[in-house]
């Protein structure tokens, strides 16, 4: 490390620095299943699912861990290194189960991978009758977000009242939320589902406005602001995830109408995919259509080889939807060169009646591709550790600059092996520097930097 002395009065900790090496794969075989809390609720239950889930070649099980701000497992279970302050589930019944142990132990006699599914910024079901008053919608009341006119979004529109994802205080409770997930349980993945607005109407609570007028974006750059707002917490989500465990899979479920994901949701997941902050996206194709299905696949085949096709299985209007319907779009999956499928949901599999779909399932589909990663993050943050938001981060002299964001994070990535300086200055005032090494390693090398300044070193 590199400082001077004579002008710097920084109180530098690296709290955590770290090497970490894994290889982040997925079998070349990759048959999900998403599994919804309703079918978690007992013992006999995840029993039965399981069981289908061997005999019919699933591959991986996609088990809602939190549906609306809500515990199906059991937060801080054995370490309480995160805050976790979330209730159980008004959905289980009994008090001591918890039905993540129970499925990943159930599980550990197979090859079944089980990723907790977790939603990120809707948090309440379309009643509050069930809700108890320890829940985040009660206790946080202001994250909720506000469309234009300022009315607060009505818990019994959409899917249920979201959090405004401008806020930064909402990304650090639910990054300390997943991390806790993720520390306490032998899972092999965590997907984000609902990353993103209810619709772009939305966004407006008080205090993303006013995070917007701070953050140096133009006037008439509101809507590119609200899709970082989204981008960020993917990025700081997977780079704390894979510092933590880097053979964890970081996967996201994303609308499968690119148009309609950018304008109206914000949810630009191909750019999470190009940067390389999610492992795999998981893409909702659930039309019925096989020419539907079809057009949305060719639009993102360049993405092809870390895109995963979610397809239906629910019934509609009480028509039967067959096993031959679901097999003809895995076929076009097949054909286009996808790595794998998914199946939403084994509800409602169960409610068709349709228990065998060894045969639907049986054809093998390409490989998928191991997304390794070398990165550089931290945070900055003051001598109270209040986040400090435009501080300059530079990479390699002035070759890669980036200024932290609202939660005082920095990251760099996508790094080839090689050395590296890392340095934080004002002019000619040099905060912070420190070389890295990054080895010619496969898989993930992360390195995390917690950079705190005295008073006197804020730049204001």
């Amino acid at each position: 490390m590199l400082c001077r002395k004579d002008r710097r009065k920084l109180i530098l900790i690296v709290t955590t620095l770290a090497l970490i090496c894994g290889v982040v794969t997925l079998s070349a075989d990759i048959r999900g299943l998403w599994v919804m809390a309703w079918d978690l609720k007992t013992p006999e239950q995840i029993d039965r699912m399981v069981e289908f889930a061997l005999a019919n070649n699933i591959t991986q099980i996609f088990a809602h861990t939190r549906y609306r701000a809500d515990a199906l497992y059991t937060p801080n279970r054995i370490f309480d290194t995160y805050e976790n302050p979330e209730p159980r589930s008004y959905i289980l019944n009994d008090d001591l189960f918890d039905p993540l142990a129970y499925l990943i132990d159930t599980a550990a006699r197979s090859n079944i991978e089980i990723h907790a599914w977790v939603t990120v910024f809707v948090v309440t079901p379309k009643t509050l009758d069930y809700l108890s008053p320890q829940h985040l919608y009660y206790t946080r009341e202001e994250w909720i977000t506000e469309d234009f006119r300022g009315y607060r979004m009505p818990y019994d529109s959409y899917e249920g009242a979201y959090l405004d994802p401008g806020i930064p205080a909402v990304h650090d409770y639910l990054i300390n939320v997943f991390l806790d997930i993720a520390t306490n349980y032998q899972i092999a993945g965590i997907q984000l589902d609902y990353i993103r607005y209810p619709d772009s109407q939305y966004g407006y609570n008080p205090l993303a406005v006013e995070c917007y007028r701070q953050s140096g974006y133009e006037a008439n750059d509101f809507h590119r602001w609200k899709s970082d707002q989204i981008s960020r917490f993917v990025r700081r989500f997977y780079a704390e995830i894979k510092y933590q465990n880097p053979d964890l899979l970081v996967s996201a479920a994303v609308i499968s109408n690119l148009e309609r994901a950018e304008r109206k949701y914000y949810q630009n997941w191909t750019d999470w995919l190009d940067e390389g902050i999610i492992d795999y996206a998981y893409l909702m194709s659930y039309s019925i259509s096989d020419d539907i299905v079809q057009n949305e696949l060719h639009k993102v085949k360049k993405w092809r080889d870390r895109v995963i096709v979610g397809l239906r299985t629910w019934t509609e209007d009480h028509r039967p939807y067959s096993p031959d319907l679901v097999s003809s779009k895995i076929s076009l999956s097949n054909q286009l060169g996808f790595p794998g499928i998914a199946l939403f949901s084994y509800s409602g599999v169960k409610m068709n009646n349709n228990h065998q779909l060894r045969s639907t399932l049986a054809g093998k589909s390409s490989g998928a591709v191991s997304r390794p990663n070398n990165f550089i993050f931290g945070y900055v943050t003051d001598h109270d550790n209040t986040p400090l938001q435009g501080i300059p981060v530079f990479l390699n002299g002035n070759s890669d600059i980036i200024y932290t964001d609202p939660n005082g994070f920095f990251f760099f990535s996508n790094l080839k092996p090689g050395n590296y300086t890392l340095k934080s200055e004002k002019g000619i005032r040099v905060l912070f520097s420190s070389t890295i090494s990054i080895a010619d390693n496969p898989g993930v090398q992360a390195f995390k930097y917690d950079l705190h300044f005295t008073p006197e070193d804020v730049i204001e």
